[in-house]
Parts: C-alpha cells; sequence; structure tokens
C-alpha cells in the first residue's frame, strides 16, 4: 500500500471517529434516540424563587409583561444564591438549556408553565447574581425572561425587564 492512501485511510478513520462522537454526544444532548431535551437545570437559584406556577395562555409580549413583572423579585428581596439542589417544586423542563442561552453564570428568580401563543411553553427570569448597587431598594431587579418550548426546548421569545 502507498504511503499517500495509508495516509488518507487513517485520516478517513479519524474523521469518521469524530463524526461519531459528535454524533454521539448531540444525542446524549437531546436526551438519546427520540428523546426530548428535557434536562434539570443546574445553577444558583434565588432564597426567594418565584414560582409562578401556570400562567395560562399568554398572546404576545406586553402580556406576557404584564403577568410576569410585577411578580419579579425586588432589590434586597431576591434571596442569596443556593445550590440548585435546594428543594423546590416540581422542576420544569428546559432549564439547563434556557441557562446556555446566556454567557455567565446568573440567579434564577422565576419560573413559571404558560401557553405562548398556542404553544406549551415554560418560562424562566434570571437575574445577576448580585443586584446593581446604585438600584434603590424595593425596585425591580434587572430580569431576563426567557419563554422556551416544552416540547422541544426551544426559544419562543426573550425578554428583558430593566425598569
Amino acid at each position: 500500500m502507498s504511503g499517500r492512501r495509508q495516509a488518507a485511510l487513517v485520516i478517513g478513520a479519524v474523521v469518521a471517529t469524530v463524526l461519531v462522537a459528535l454524533g454521539a454526544v448531540a444525542l446524549a444532548g437531546r436526551g438519546g434516540a427520540g428523546g426530548s431535551r428535557r434536562s434539570q437545570g443546574a445553577g444558583p437559584v434565588a432564597g426567594a424563587l418565584v414560582d409562578a406556577g401556570d400562567l395560562g395562555e399568554v398572546a404576545d409580549a406586553q402580556a406576557l409583561r404584564q403577568r410576569v413583572e410585577p411578580a419579579l423579585p425586588t432589590t434586597g428581596t431576591s434571596g442569596t444564591a443556593q445550590s440548585a439542589k435546594r428543594t423546590r417544586g416540581p422542576s420544569l423542563p428546559c432549564e439547563a438549556e434556557t441557562r446556555r442561552l446566556h454567557p455567565t453564570s446568573q440567579l434564577l428568580v422565576y419560573r413559571a408553565a404558560a401557553r405562548w401563543q398556542g404553544t406549551p411553553a415554560v418560562l424562566f427570569g434570571f437575574t445577576g447574581t448580585a443586584p446593581a448597587p446604585a438600584r434603590p431598594a424595593g425596585k425591580p431587579t434587572p430580569t431576563r425572561v426567557y419563554v422556551m418550548s416544552r416540547a422541544d426546548c426551544e426559544l419562543l421569545v426573550f425578554q428583558s425587564y430593566a425598569p
């Protein structure tokens, strides 16, 4: 066998191995063959986590804001970060996927279920792990709210509340 052919076979075997490994990682990330990507979250959770239950039908961004923003924690009341293993209500799917949408560690302060424009969804609200020092006490903390499809954990809508 020529040197070129031998090198091509080795390169082909390496590429095939990498592709198989990447496929296995992608499959594991979705919960296995044919499964959903419903993983539990792993990250800091506010001591005063707002678990809003089921919000029902939410038609648009304004309706979402009207239902979510008043329930968000205010400066000085969001509590300290707790372990993700902290006892809380039944877990909602897609928390881990939602956490991956922003690059830094954020504190989970709000969660709920809803139907976003007819699609079953879950909502997660995150804020920084430390409140902004210039914020007066009692003001809502800046919060990022993600609405995720319950079926496949795809982002349906994102809002940032920074009153």
